[in-house]
């Protein structure tokens, strides 16, 4: 009985040199139980607009992997006459698996070791995180909150009673007018902190909403996939590149840390400080 199964992984692929030989020992154990003679081939697609297909591994390690003859895809496809049709297809959009074959429990196996490996070794990238859907509705329910906030602030901002004014205004204690006077000025000023900081931060969330509906949400997923790329195949002077970024991402997170942590450490000495001096 035949089997037909395909797969699209979720996330994008680092391959490497260790990795493409892994998944090559993969392919010929299993196929020793379709055919003794049987090999992988592969077909790599060239920025140049070469194509060319081989079965040596060498080849695709030996790639020089930059600028004009960058790698674009990689395809692995085996056919072993009616017995099996793999095809296992790597580019810029992600990979996609489709295996074909006769023997159903063969091609569940072969199926089951490539998926495993490839989730848990090659396909481990996060995408960047939905940005033209999530931050698009971030940005709206933020302004709401913060219209909402500005409306409630507005109508909830204590009002002089009329005729508080006019018993204080009757009375000749000094003291009780004095005091009114006072806590209808603090009330005042509560109130101007809070109206003056939530029309502001509204106006700042407006302009962002429309800096990032003018710039794109890929505009603002650049810098994302410049830290943390993704779908590249890391031969030749790719992998040079890509160890350049990382390192560079490891600079930026352990800078961020360390501002994190000395801001943190000078605000607490700040608090002791002048709770010691009050």
């Amino acid at each position: 009985m035949g089997a037909f199964v395909s797969h699209e992984f979720a996330k994008g692929f680092l391959l490497n040199e260790e990795r493409i030989r892994k998944i090559n020992n993969i392919l010929h154990e299993r196929l020793k139980t379709f055919s003794d003679d049987e090999r992988p081939e592969y077909k790599i697609y060239r920025a140049d607009s070469f194509v060319y297909e081989t079965s040596d591994l060498n080849d695709i390690i030996g790639e020089d992997n930059a600028g004009w003859q960058k790698i674009l895809r990689v395809t692995v496809s085996v056919e072993c006459s009616d017995k099996l049709d793999l095809e296992l297809d790597f580019d810029r959009d992600g990979t996609n698996l489709r295996i074909e074959g006769t023997d159903r429990d063969n091609v569940y196996l072969l199926f089951s070791d490539l998926r495993e490996y490839l989730e848990n070794e090659v396909n481990t990238v996060r995408h960047y995180p939905l940005a033209k859907r999530l931050l698009p509705s971030f940005f709206l329910l933020f302004s709401i909150i913060i219209a909402s906030a500005f409306l409630y602030d507005l109508y909830s901002t204590p009002r002089i009673d009329r005729f508080d004014v006019e018993s204080i205004l009757r009375t000749e204690d000094a003291h009780e007018k004095l005091n009114f006077l006072i806590e209808e000025r603090y009330e005042i000023r509560s109130s101007l902190g809070t109206s003056r900081f939530v029309p502001v931060s509204l106006v700042i969330v407006m302009a962002l909403m429309i800096i990032f509906n003018m710039m794109g949400a890929d505009a603002i997923a650049r810098p994302y996939r410049c830290l943390v790329p993704t779908n590249l195949f890391l031969f030749g002077k790719e992998l040079r590149r890509y160890e350049k970024r990382i390192a560079l991402r490891g600079k930026i997170v352990s800078g961020a840390v360390w501002g994190i942590g000395i801001t943190l450490l000078v605000s607490i000495a700040a608090g002791l400080v002048v709770n010691y001096l009050t």
